[in-house]
């Protein structure tokens, strides 16, 4: 019985580290990938002569969405798994909550809101970055679902 219990044991720790490792891995591989995409982007600014301002923010901004990308990136893994369908049902779940607390939509034909509800995109903008300009023409309406603005 005591062999038993050591080997269950043994097997037991085995996974456990196994595991961790695993993850260990997957942390170190993500890091690789954004090392080598940032530099990839730095020569290409580098390259062109983009202002140090300029090089200053995208390499913010690739900081804060590598930090926001676990649930950014398993959200889409997630979605493109599904059929067509089931993505447009899932978009339309989550895009109607924020829709309906808009005056403009809240009394929408429920086949037009589910519509509208599909045509919505996520977009990741990093603290610090112009989500629009005032006086300038828009091509697309923006609902904060997170965060706080300033003019």
């Amino acid at each position: 019985f005591t062999i038993i219990m050591t080997l269950v044991g043994f097997l037991v720790c085995s996974t456990i580290i196994s595991q961790i490792v695993v993850v260990m891995d997957r942390i170190n591989q993500d890091r690789s990938e954004y090392l080598e995409e940032t530099r990839a982007i730095r020569d290409f600014m580098v390259s062109r002569g983009m202002p140090l301002r300029l090089q200053t923010k995208v390499k913010r901004y690739l900081e804060y969405q590598y930090k926001s990308r676990k649930i950014v990136h398993q959200n889409h893994e997630v979605m493109m798994k599904l059929s067509p369908f089931l993505r447009q049902e899932i978009q339309e779940f989550m895009n109607r909550s924020v829709l309906e607390h808009h005056p403009f939509f809240r009394n929408m034909d429920p086949i037009t809101l589910a519509e509208v509800c599909t045509l919505g995109q996520s977009v990741l903008y990093a603290p610090g970055d112009i989500v629009m300009r005032k006086g300038r023409l828009c091509s697309s309406i923006v609902f904060l679902v997170r965060g706080t603005l300033q003019p």
